[in-house]
């Protein structure tokens, strides 16, 4: 238990998600600001609908390649004590991934509703969250494929 809570407490999705936290309080004009970027005709395709789903279909392919790397063998990775905390990982980063693609839609249904402040706030935050969610897995895998003697 205390692996789990070490992994949630000491991340860098925590770090996003207070560092964003403290750019809504210090500027809270920020959020409308992104919103009306994002709910731009011409940005709106792209940012609330294709940036997600590349997001979580990315994570897909890379949790694929980490967890079930074609050069591990039975007795390599799989025997790892630290196994299953490297797919509490990359259940987190589907996790953060699903909770983008909401924030997307709750962006693209709910902006004559409820305000843009608070929409922008919660897009953005997602959006570094999981990007960096994302991040942190991409490298993951670079890690495992260097000490399995795969790609460089």
């Amino acid at each position: 238990m205390s692996k789990i809570l070490r992994m949630v407490v000491i991340s860098p999705e925590l770090i996003v998600v207070l560092v964003c936290g403290n750019v809504v309080v210090r500027y809270p004009s920020v959020g409308r600001e992104v919103a009306a970027v994002v709910l731009q005709k011409e940005l709106i395709q792209y940012c609330v609908l294709g940036a997600p789903f590349a997001g979580l279909y990315f994570a897909y392919k890379t949790a694929g390649h980490l967890l079930d790397p074609p050069q591990a063998s039975d007795t390599d990775l799989y025997k790892w004590a630290d196994y299953r905390f490297l797919r509490y990982h990359v259940y987190c980063t589907f996790a953060f991934c699903i909770i983008g693609i909401v924030a997307s839609v709750l962006m693209l249904f709910l902006h004559k509703w409820v305000g843009l402040s608070v929409l922008g706030n919660v897009y953005g935050t997602a959006t570094c969250t999981w990007f960096v969610s994302l991040i942190t897995l991409g490298m993951a895998r670079l890690r495992v494929n260097a000490i399995l003697g795969g790609e460089r």
